[in-house]
Protein backbone atom coordinates (compact mmCIF):
# COMPACT_ATOMS: atom_id res chain seq x y z
CA UNK A 1 0.00 0.00 0.00
CA UNK A 2 3.02 2.29 0.39
CA UNK A 3 1.60 4.13 3.42
CA UNK A 4 3.60 5.49 6.30
CA UNK A 5 3.54 3.43 9.53
CA UNK A 6 1.42 5.95 11.45
CA UNK A 7 -1.17 6.09 8.67
CA UNK A 8 -1.24 2.30 8.53
CA UNK A 9 -1.79 1.99 12.26
CA UNK A 10 -4.60 4.56 12.22
CA UNK A 11 -6.20 2.77 9.28
CA UNK A 12 -6.14 -0.53 11.11
CA UNK A 13 -7.62 0.95 14.28
CA UNK A 14 -10.38 2.69 12.32
CA UNK A 15 -11.34 -0.61 10.71
CA UNK A 16 -11.24 -2.90 13.74
CA UNK A 17 -15.04 -2.94 13.94
CA UNK A 18 -15.44 -3.51 10.23
CA UNK A 19 -12.96 -6.37 10.26
CA UNK A 20 -14.83 -8.28 12.89
CA UNK A 21 -17.38 -10.86 11.91
CA UNK A 22 -20.37 -10.68 14.23
CA UNK A 23 -21.19 -14.31 13.55
CA UNK A 24 -17.67 -15.63 13.91
CA UNK A 25 -17.09 -18.92 15.71
CA UNK A 26 -14.48 -19.02 18.46
CA UNK A 27 -13.17 -22.61 18.49
CA UNK A 28 -13.18 -24.33 21.87
CA UNK A 29 -10.23 -26.44 20.76
CA UNK A 30 -8.26 -24.12 18.47
CA UNK A 31 -6.49 -25.80 15.55
CA UNK A 32 -3.38 -23.61 15.91
CA UNK A 33 -1.33 -22.19 18.76
CA UNK A 34 -2.57 -18.96 20.34
CA UNK A 35 0.96 -17.64 20.83
CA UNK A 36 3.40 -17.86 17.91
CA UNK A 37 7.10 -18.58 17.98
CA UNK A 38 9.06 -15.75 16.38
CA UNK A 39 12.29 -15.23 14.51
CA UNK A 40 13.87 -11.83 13.87
CA UNK A 41 14.71 -11.28 10.22
CA UNK A 42 18.43 -10.70 9.84
CA UNK A 43 17.71 -8.42 6.87
CA UNK A 44 14.92 -5.87 7.09
CA UNK A 45 12.30 -5.77 4.34
CA UNK A 46 10.44 -2.44 4.65
CA UNK A 47 7.31 -3.44 2.73
CA UNK A 48 6.70 -7.20 2.82
CA UNK A 49 3.36 -7.84 1.15
CA UNK A 50 3.46 -11.59 0.50
CA UNK A 51 5.11 -14.83 1.69
CA UNK A 52 5.01 -18.43 0.48
CA UNK A 53 6.82 -21.63 1.48
CA UNK A 54 9.50 -23.08 -0.77
CA UNK A 55 9.02 -26.63 -2.04
CA UNK A 56 12.43 -26.89 -3.71
CA UNK A 57 14.41 -25.73 -0.67
CA UNK A 58 13.05 -27.33 2.47
CA UNK A 59 12.32 -25.06 5.42
CA UNK A 60 12.74 -21.86 3.44
CA UNK A 61 10.24 -19.10 2.66
CA UNK A 62 9.84 -16.76 -0.30
CA UNK A 63 9.03 -13.11 0.37
CA UNK A 64 8.11 -10.23 -1.89
CA UNK A 65 7.74 -6.49 -1.40
CA UNK A 66 5.05 -4.00 -2.31
CA UNK A 67 4.96 -1.67 -5.33
CA UNK A 68 7.91 0.60 -6.01
CA UNK A 69 10.40 -1.94 -4.65
CA UNK A 70 12.72 -4.08 -6.82
CA UNK A 71 11.08 -6.60 -9.15
CA UNK A 72 12.33 -9.63 -7.26
CA UNK A 73 11.46 -12.23 -4.65
CA UNK A 74 13.69 -13.08 -1.69
CA UNK A 75 14.45 -16.42 -0.03
CA UNK A 76 14.97 -16.71 3.73
CA UNK A 77 15.95 -19.82 5.69
CA UNK A 78 14.67 -21.39 8.93
CA UNK A 79 16.52 -18.82 11.03
CA UNK A 80 14.96 -15.95 9.04
CA UNK A 81 18.29 -15.12 7.42
CA UNK A 82 18.40 -13.88 3.83
CA UNK A 83 19.69 -16.54 1.43
CA UNK A 84 19.40 -14.67 -1.87
CA UNK A 85 17.29 -12.50 -4.14
CA UNK A 86 15.80 -13.76 -7.42
CA UNK A 87 14.94 -11.14 -10.04
CA UNK A 88 11.87 -11.38 -12.29
CA UNK A 89 12.48 -10.15 -15.81
CA UNK A 90 9.89 -8.65 -18.16
CA UNK A 91 7.32 -7.53 -15.55
CA UNK A 92 6.96 -4.51 -13.26
CA UNK A 93 6.30 -4.25 -9.55
CA UNK A 94 3.42 -1.80 -9.88
CA UNK A 95 1.52 -2.81 -6.74
CA UNK A 96 2.29 -6.41 -5.74
CA UNK A 97 -0.01 -7.37 -2.89
CA UNK A 98 0.02 -11.14 -2.35
CA UNK A 99 1.79 -14.31 -3.41
CA UNK A 100 0.90 -18.02 -3.47
CA UNK A 101 2.80 -21.17 -4.33
CA UNK A 102 0.99 -24.16 -5.83
CA UNK A 103 1.94 -27.62 -7.00
CA UNK A 104 1.16 -28.16 -10.68
CA UNK A 105 0.40 -31.91 -10.80
CA UNK A 106 0.22 -31.91 -14.59
CA UNK A 107 3.84 -30.83 -14.89
CA UNK A 108 5.10 -32.16 -11.54
CA UNK A 109 6.49 -28.73 -10.58
CA UNK A 110 5.64 -25.97 -8.13
CA UNK A 111 4.64 -22.55 -9.41
CA UNK A 112 4.59 -19.13 -7.76
CA UNK A 113 1.74 -16.70 -8.38
CA UNK A 114 2.15 -12.97 -7.66
CA UNK A 115 -0.92 -10.71 -7.58
CA UNK A 116 -0.43 -7.20 -8.93
CA UNK A 117 -3.92 -6.16 -7.83
CA UNK A 118 -3.53 -3.18 -5.50
CA UNK A 119 -5.41 -0.02 -6.46
CA UNK A 120 -5.67 2.39 -3.52
CA UNK A 121 -7.42 5.14 -5.48
CA UNK A 122 -9.58 2.94 -7.77
CA UNK A 123 -8.04 4.48 -10.89
CA UNK A 124 -8.20 2.79 -14.30
CA UNK A 125 -5.36 0.29 -14.49
CA UNK A 126 -4.70 -3.30 -15.51
CA UNK A 127 -4.76 -5.88 -12.68
CA UNK A 128 -2.63 -8.95 -13.30
CA UNK A 129 -1.54 -12.26 -11.82
CA UNK A 130 2.00 -13.42 -12.70
CA UNK A 131 2.83 -17.13 -12.71
CA UNK A 132 6.22 -18.81 -13.03
CA UNK A 133 8.02 -21.98 -11.99
CA UNK A 134 9.54 -21.85 -8.52
CA UNK A 135 13.22 -20.90 -8.93
CA UNK A 136 15.79 -23.64 -8.37
CA UNK A 137 18.66 -23.09 -5.95
CA UNK A 138 20.94 -22.05 -8.81
CA UNK A 139 18.51 -19.53 -10.37
CA UNK A 140 19.15 -15.81 -9.92
CA UNK A 141 16.77 -14.48 -12.62
CA UNK A 142 13.41 -15.78 -13.85
CA UNK A 143 12.56 -14.92 -17.45
CA UNK A 144 9.72 -17.31 -18.32
CA UNK A 145 6.70 -15.63 -16.71
CA UNK A 146 3.03 -15.96 -17.70
CA UNK A 147 0.83 -12.88 -17.26
CA UNK A 148 -2.82 -13.54 -16.39
CA UNK A 149 -4.64 -10.30 -17.17
CA UNK A 150 -8.26 -9.81 -16.20
CA UNK A 151 -11.02 -7.23 -15.84
CA UNK A 152 -13.71 -6.71 -13.22
CA UNK A 153 -17.33 -6.66 -14.40
CA UNK A 154 -18.25 -3.59 -12.33
CA UNK A 155 -15.34 -1.14 -12.35
CA UNK A 156 -12.04 -0.89 -10.51
CA UNK A 157 -11.36 -2.50 -7.12
CA UNK A 158 -8.59 -2.35 -4.55
CA UNK A 159 -7.56 -5.90 -3.63
CA UNK A 160 -4.68 -7.33 -1.62
CA UNK A 161 -5.54 -11.02 -1.40
CA UNK A 162 -6.22 -13.98 -3.66
CA UNK A 163 -6.49 -17.76 -3.68
CA UNK A 164 -5.80 -20.44 -6.28
CA UNK A 165 -8.01 -23.51 -6.01
CA UNK A 166 -5.66 -26.53 -6.28
CA UNK A 167 -8.58 -28.65 -7.51
CA UNK A 168 -9.92 -26.49 -10.34
CA UNK A 169 -7.05 -23.95 -10.70
CA UNK A 170 -9.65 -21.16 -10.60
CA UNK A 171 -8.31 -17.90 -9.11
CA UNK A 172 -10.33 -16.02 -6.48
CA UNK A 173 -9.66 -12.31 -5.85
CA UNK A 174 -10.73 -10.93 -2.44
CA UNK A 175 -11.28 -7.18 -2.39
CA UNK A 176 -10.47 -4.89 0.51
CA UNK A 177 -12.38 -1.63 0.82
CA UNK A 178 -16.05 -2.48 0.34
CA UNK A 179 -18.21 -2.78 3.47
CA UNK A 180 -18.03 -6.52 2.79
CA UNK A 181 -15.02 -7.86 0.92
CA UNK A 182 -16.11 -9.16 -2.46
CA UNK A 183 -15.06 -12.41 -4.10
CA UNK A 184 -14.31 -12.46 -7.84
CA UNK A 185 -13.49 -15.66 -9.73
CA UNK A 186 -11.20 -16.07 -12.74
CA UNK A 187 -12.04 -19.44 -14.25
CA UNK A 188 -9.42 -21.85 -15.54
CA UNK A 189 -8.26 -22.00 -18.29
CA UNK A 190 -7.47 -18.31 -18.03
CA UNK A 191 -8.68 -16.26 -21.03
CA UNK A 192 -6.59 -13.43 -22.47
CA UNK A 193 -7.65 -10.41 -20.40
CA UNK A 194 -10.81 -12.31 -19.52
CA UNK A 195 -13.56 -11.34 -17.07
CA UNK A 196 -13.42 -11.94 -13.34
CA UNK A 197 -16.99 -12.78 -12.37
CA UNK A 198 -18.55 -11.64 -9.11
CA UNK A 199 -19.02 -14.75 -6.93
CA UNK A 200 -20.04 -13.59 -3.45
CA UNK A 201 -19.15 -11.59 -0.35
CA UNK A 202 -17.40 -12.21 2.95
CA UNK A 203 -19.02 -11.01 6.21
CA UNK A 204 -16.07 -8.67 6.92
CA UNK A 205 -13.70 -6.38 5.04
CA UNK A 206 -10.08 -5.10 4.97
CA UNK A 207 -8.83 -8.45 3.66
CA UNK A 208 -5.06 -8.18 3.14
CA UNK A 209 -3.92 -11.76 2.45
CA UNK A 210 -5.19 -15.30 1.97
CA UNK A 211 -3.79 -18.79 1.61
CA UNK A 212 -4.84 -22.43 1.39
CA UNK A 213 -3.02 -25.66 2.02
CA UNK A 214 -1.90 -27.64 -1.03
CA UNK A 215 -4.96 -29.90 -0.91
CA UNK A 216 -7.34 -26.94 -0.72
CA UNK A 217 -9.01 -28.36 2.39
CA UNK A 218 -8.02 -25.48 4.69
CA UNK A 219 -8.18 -21.75 3.97
CA UNK A 220 -6.90 -18.76 5.93
CA UNK A 221 -8.08 -15.22 5.25
CA UNK A 222 -6.25 -12.37 6.99
CA UNK A 223 -7.45 -8.86 7.81
CA UNK A 224 -5.49 -6.23 9.71
CA UNK A 225 -7.16 -7.28 12.95
CA UNK A 226 -7.73 -11.02 12.63
CA UNK A 227 -7.36 -14.34 10.87
CA UNK A 228 -10.32 -16.43 9.71
CA UNK A 229 -10.12 -20.19 9.23
CA UNK A 230 -12.27 -22.18 6.82
CA UNK A 231 -12.46 -25.95 6.37
CA UNK A 232 -13.49 -27.31 2.99
CA UNK A 233 -15.54 -30.48 3.20
CA UNK A 234 -15.30 -33.36 0.75
CA UNK A 235 -17.22 -32.54 -2.42
CA UNK A 236 -17.40 -28.85 -1.53
CA UNK A 237 -16.10 -26.13 -3.84
CA UNK A 238 -13.65 -23.54 -2.60
CA UNK A 239 -16.31 -20.88 -3.05
CA UNK A 240 -18.82 -22.86 -0.99
CA UNK A 241 -16.21 -23.15 1.76
CA UNK A 242 -15.53 -19.40 1.71
CA UNK A 243 -19.23 -18.61 2.06
CA UNK A 244 -19.52 -20.58 5.29
CA UNK A 245 -19.12 -19.01 8.74
CA UNK A 246 -15.40 -19.15 9.61
CA UNK A 247 -13.60 -19.75 12.87
CA UNK A 248 -11.65 -16.80 14.26
CA UNK A 249 -8.06 -17.68 15.16
CA UNK A 250 -5.84 -16.13 17.82
CA UNK A 251 -3.57 -13.51 16.30
CA UNK A 252 -0.98 -11.19 17.80
CA UNK A 253 -1.54 -8.02 15.84
CA UNK A 254 1.37 -6.76 13.75
CA UNK A 255 2.16 -3.30 12.42
CA UNK A 256 0.45 -3.46 9.03
CA UNK A 257 0.53 -7.26 8.91
CA UNK A 258 -0.33 -8.11 5.31
CA UNK A 259 1.12 -11.58 4.72
CA UNK A 260 0.13 -15.13 5.63
CA UNK A 261 0.92 -18.64 4.36
CA UNK A 262 0.81 -22.27 5.45
CA UNK A 263 4.16 -23.98 5.92
CA UNK A 264 5.27 -26.43 3.25
CA UNK A 265 4.74 -29.40 5.58
CA UNK A 266 1.36 -28.04 6.76
CA UNK A 267 2.45 -27.96 10.40
CA UNK A 268 1.19 -24.42 10.93
CA UNK A 269 1.14 -21.00 9.34
CA UNK A 270 3.36 -17.92 9.13
CA UNK A 271 2.69 -14.20 9.31
CA UNK A 272 4.99 -11.21 8.97
CA UNK A 273 4.41 -7.43 9.21
CA UNK A 274 5.02 -5.12 6.31
CA UNK A 275 6.80 -2.67 8.60
CA UNK A 276 9.54 -3.44 11.16
CA UNK A 277 8.48 -2.67 14.73
CA UNK A 278 11.10 -0.68 16.68
CA UNK A 279 13.80 -1.95 14.36
CA UNK A 280 12.75 -5.61 14.59
CA UNK A 281 10.82 -7.44 11.89
CA UNK A 282 9.53 -10.71 13.30
CA UNK A 283 8.48 -13.77 11.34
CA UNK A 284 5.75 -15.48 13.40
CA UNK A 285 4.83 -19.17 13.22
CA UNK A 286 1.56 -20.50 14.66
CA UNK A 287 2.06 -24.23 15.15
CA UNK A 288 -0.78 -26.66 14.51
CA UNK A 289 -2.18 -28.12 17.74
Amino acid sequence: MNLRPLMCTLYAVMHLGACSNKNEVLPADPPFAKIPTTQKLSTQFPEVSGIAPSFTQNGHLWMMQDGGNPTRISLVDRSASLVRHVFLKGITNRDWEDMIIMRNPGQNVTEIYIADIGNNNAVPQQPAIYRFREPASSTDTVQDITSILFTYPDGQHDAEAFLVDPVTMDIFILTKKESRSRIYRIRFPYAANGPAEFAGELPYNTVVSATSNQQGTEILVKTYAGIYYYKRAAGETLLQALLKTPESLAYQMELQGESICFGAENQGFYTIPEMPLQGDQLLSFYKRN
